[in-house]
């Protein structure tokens, strides 16, 4: 079998409830999420805090700005959403602003409905945007989420995090995605309702976090199958208190036929 793993870390206060898979790791939820875009307004030469949609709507033309706020894409049209609205699939409200040349292959952690609606995808994390206005739309647009990979022939573990850096007090979702390369479905097979779990260790080599250390999980058998080019999104919610500093990240699949394959990448915790 080959299998993509894209593991992505997100540190977000205002990350809202999962649509993958929830915080014990069980099965996925059908709840759409309520996100609202942070109202960040402030960018110069001294800060990397990016706009609000607001503030990149009223940006000149030509400006290259950094935008947040929760994605939503319905086929070609792809917008950072002022606010979600409670739908599901989710829509976006407003203020919106239009993003164009976005690949949407590049974006780690998007959420998808079963069965596929519409061709609809979504974050459910507000998510940092680059580009350059033009006419309303921010063209030629760039996800900014930093990754590492590692791989073979018959796999590969991609772990990224966004925002960089990490609040060090505050809201945290772990996402991650699975993809299935292969042309015949893949089941993953877990002992208990755990589907991953994320290990922070500092620079001597100590562990100083671990999502699971305080979670309770079902105890059953499950299965989770993804077809043939499919992905399957988990995410994992938690509230980080460490000390500012840096760190290595560390992502594992708790499935007993998970790939064999480790990753880890240096974040920053402020």
């Amino acid at each position: 079998m080959r299998l993509r793993l894209f593991v992505v870390m997100i540190a977000l206060a205002i990350a809202a409830g999962a649509c993958g898979s929830d915080d014990d790791g069980g099965a996925t939820s059908s709840a759409a999420p309520t996100t609202t875009a942070p109202t960040s307004t402030t960018v110069g030469p001294d800060t990397d805090k990016p706009l609000s949609i607001d503030a990149a709507l009223a940006a000149p033309d030509g400006a290259q700005v950094q935008v947040v706020g929760p994605l939503i894409a319905a086929g070609d049209d792809v917008r950072l959403c002022g606010a979600v609205m409670e739908s599901y699939p989710p829509q976006c409200g407003e203020p919106s602003l239009p993003l164009d040349g976005l690949d949407l292959d590049a974006v780690i952690g998007l959420s998808r409905p079963e069965p596929e609606f519409a061709g609809v995808v979504w974050t459910d994390f507000p998510l940092v945007v680059f580009g350059t206005m033009q006419g309303g739309i921010l063209t030629e647009a760039i996800p900014i989420q930093a990754a590492a990979s590692v791989g073979d022939t018959e796999s590969e573990l991609s772990l990224a995090v966004s925002p960089d850096p990490i609040p060090a007090l505050g809201g945290v979702v772990w996402l991650i995605d699975v993809t299935n390369l292969t042309d015949a479905p893949f089941v993953l097979q877990f002992r208990d309702g755990q589907s991953a779990d994320v290990v922070l260790t500092d620079e001597s080599g100590t562990e100083v976090y671990r999502w699971s250390a305080d979670k309770a999980f079902t105890d059953a058998l499950w299965d989770q199958t993804i077809e043939p080019g499919a992905t399957w999104s988990i995410q994992l919610h938690d509230e980080l208190d460490i000390a500012p500093g840096r760190y290595l990240a560390s992502a594992t699949i708790a499935a007993d036929n998970a790939p064999k394959v480790a990753l880890s990448l240096g974040v920053d915790v402020r």
